[in-house]
């Protein structure tokens, strides 16, 4: 596995800029540290829901991804289930219609298996494919 590295910037409320880097072997009690001399330096507010510590993707679809890698790894889940705890983590609303679109390209890539019925899909993370990483799918 190639050497990974996480970078946090951010602007304190006195306007300076704080930039952190991790660069090699992380592992989430690493992330976890920066994040909380993030919250001590003030760069950010408590988040909304104290849970497992995630990395802040650009995108919202990397964010789904994030949900599911860290939240719902472990058993199937609906596309409202997904998008309540979305909202609880990030602090901000997204459609269903949005959360569905980003599911089937998931599933359609192979990143989730997908059973049920269109009027009750139930998702669950393919742990049988390989080539899945955080990153591999756009």
């Amino acid at each position: 596995m190639p050497p990974r590295k996480v970078k946090i910037e951010f602007v304190d409320g006195e306007g300076n800029k704080h930039t952190l880097a991790i660069e090699g072997r992380i592992s989430r009690e690493a992330i976890s540290r920066l994040l909380d001399y993030v919250e001590l330096m003030g760069g950010s507010q408590p988040s909304p829901r104290p849970a497992t510590p995630l990395l802040q993707p650009r995108n919202k679809f990397e964010r789904v991804k994030q949900v599911i890698l860290h939240e719902l790894s472990d058993r199937s889940f609906s596309s409202n289930e997904l998008r309540r705890i979305y909202e609880e983590i990030y602090g901000e609303e997204i459609g269903l219609s949005t959360v569905s679109t980003y599911l089937l390209r998931l599933s359609e890539a192979g990143f989730l298996n997908r059973i049920g019925s269109p009027s009750e899909w139930r998702y669950a993370l393919n742990t049988t494919n390989p080539r899945l990483r955080i990153g591999s799918i756009d």
